[in-house]
């Protein structure tokens, strides 16, 4: 799964221009992925979104079957749930990846809660920046 997070990572540091990538930093504690051997939800409350400006929580959702109803991950699921956008989906040959972003989340230590349809394995990875 550190492979995943540090290939969306990758990702979005080629998406983003020079310089507005200057003003990017990671900005997130602790420890960024849980797993599940099998269930239809998973939880990681190992993580902290620093306080900061202008911050950007990304997730990785990736499962061991390929998921066909409905997925939905939250931050801050037991206090003030904010729910996170689906911006890709990669499915298939059972394995399923979503990758989830939050503009603006509620800094501090919250639960991330993932659901799925249909039981599977999986890992919930998380990165969040700030001047972003």
């Amino acid at each position: 799964m550190r492979q995943i997070v540090r290939l969306l990572v990758i990702v979005l540091c080629l998406v983003l221009s020079e310089n507005v990538l200057a003003d990017v930093a990671e900005n997130g504690t602790g420890t960024a992925v849980a797993s599940i051997g099998s269930g239809t939800s998973i939880d990681l409350t190992t993580f902290t979104v620093d306080a900061g400006s202008n911050q950007c929580l990304f997730v990785v959702l990736s499962l061991t079957v390929d998921v066909t109803g409905t997925t939905a991950v939250n931050w801050d699921q037991d206090g003030v749930p904010q729910a996170m956008t689906s911006i890709h989906t990669f499915f298939g040959s059972g394995l399923y990846v979503e990758i989830f972003r939050l503009l603006a989340p509620t800094a501090g230590n919250k639960k991330l809660h993932a659901t799925w349809t249909g039981a599977a394995g999986g890992d919930l990875a998380a990165i969040n920046f700030s001047g972003a």
